[in-house]
């Protein structure tokens, strides 16, 4: 243990951790808020490691007039209100074996820090503070954080056949750090890849969505698409398939991948950016001067993003405006007030979907060859001219007009489908 770091603990928090102390139990800070804070980061989701059975936890807590959660009773754990923030409390526990791939199958609870941090996925994770013990670091997550590495606590078969999930979750570090995947830890996600297949697909499309967003998304899909493709096939057809156009310099992954890093970070555009291209092999064909064409391709790629959504399990109104998104992606829009009113009217005078559109199409260009790059401000000169539409205060479809069937009604005309 080292008391030369410091880490700044809220004062509510500095009062449960006392509370807990004081009736003779100990209690660690633990997990990313620790990583985090020692990176520089902001932290945020706080939680804490205890003796404290979570019955004591409750009682404690009810007594000084805080509110207690039974979130996770069967995993030790409770969730405390102390007025100013949700804090997990969880006691400490060792994980028996997981037979399903994802979750132990019974849970020992412990007196013991050290054993508790033992059963977390990365050294980076296993790391606990206490204002007045401070840092307790029993696997050199530290010494990791500093030079920007991944590795998972102990035996990384072990903990990949424990939890898949944690496949995932190393993935999706590496997108948001940009830090690398040590050797072994990386030999044993390729190993226990296809493992992903035993976890609920929710489970993955919330790391997915994570990585996708990561500020090193690009290198981590063009690394790892075929621990994704496990759970996208139709990925897997994207690696290395040249493009074969004087348009393009990347294949059709290593494309996806620059255009998936160039757009914002808002989870509709990176994943259409991601899926906007996938249908391009699907309907791939070379004339007779080797120059490659990709003609309905669009379409073809809506249609299997529209599949691949629905078996991620995303919510069908995120899942619409993406495949929306990929269908678009080639839609010609001159910057007119004319063709933009048209494409708005193709939306039902969708606003939001359109912008998203253009910062699609943005990053697109960027993904092409450089001398193609100036397409991007063929999208900008667009959005000036949306802009100036919609200051006309116009009407793109009928829901966006300011009278109804009582109006139409009014102006003479009968009841009856003649007013719709």
């Amino acid at each position: 243990m080292t008391k030369e770091i410091d880490i700044p603990i809220p004062h509510d928090v500095r009062s449960l951790l006392n509370m807990l102390e004081e009736a003779g139990h100990t209690c660690w800070v633990v997990g990313g808020y620790v990583r985090d804070a020692l990176m520089g980061l902001t932290p945020h989701d706080l939680d804490i490691a205890t003796s404290a059975p979570c019955d004591e936890v409750k009682r404690l807590c009810e007594a000084q007039g805080k509110r207690v959660y039974e979130t996770g009773i069967t995993h030790g754990t409770v969730t405390v209100n102390t007025g100013k923030r949700l804090v997990e409390v969880t006691t400490y526990r060792a994980d028996s074996a997981y037979s399903d791939g994802r979750h132990p199958d019974a849970i020992t609870f412990l007196d013991s820090i050290e054993q508790d941090l033992d059963r977390r996925d990365f050294t980076m994770n296993a790391i606990a503070y206490n204002p007045r013990a401070g840092i307790f670091d029993p696997h050199q997550g530290i010494q990791d954080i500093h030079n920007h590495i991944i590795r998972t606590v102990g035996n990384p078969n072990m903990r990949f056949r424990e939890d898949a999930l944690r496949i995932m979750r190393a993935l999706r570090f590496a997108s948001q750090l940009g830090f690398t995947i040590e050797d072994g830890t990386a030999a044993a996600i390729q190993t226990h890849a296809k493992r992903l297949n035993m976890v609920a697909y929710e489970r993955i499309e919330d790391e997915f969505s994570r990585l996708l967003l990561g500020d090193y998304a690009c290198d981590i899909i063009v690394s790892w698409i075929d621990v994704i493709g496990v759970f996208i096939p139709e990925a897997r057809a994207m690696k290395g398939f040249d493009q074969k156009t004087k348009y393009h310099i990347y294949d059709v992954l290593e494309h996806s991948a620059h255009v998936v890093a160039h757009a914002p970070k808002k989870r509709i555009v990176r994943y259409a950016a991601f899926f906007h291209d996938i249908g391009k092999p699907r309907v791939f064909t070379q004339d007779e001067d080797g120059i490659g064409h990709f003609y309905g391709h669009a379409p073809a790629g809506a249609e299997m993003t529209r599949k691949v959504l629905a078996r991620l399990r995303l919510k069908k109104t995120d899942a619409t405006r993406i495949v929306a998104l990929v269908a678009m992606h080639q839609d010609m829009i001159a910057a007119t007030p004319a063709s933009v009113r048209r494409a708005l009217h193709r939306i039902q005078g969708d606003v939001e979907l359109f912008r998203d559109l253009l910062d699609l199409k943005r990053a697109d260009a960027f993904g092409h060859a450089p001398q193609f790059q100036d397409r991007a401000d063929q999208a900008d000169e667009v959005e000036q001219v949306l802009n100036a539409v919609l200051e006309e205060d116009a009407a793109f479809c009928v829901q966006n007009l300011k009278v109804d069937g009582h109006d139409i009604i009014n102006y003479g005309i009968p009841a009856g489908p003649a007013v719709g």
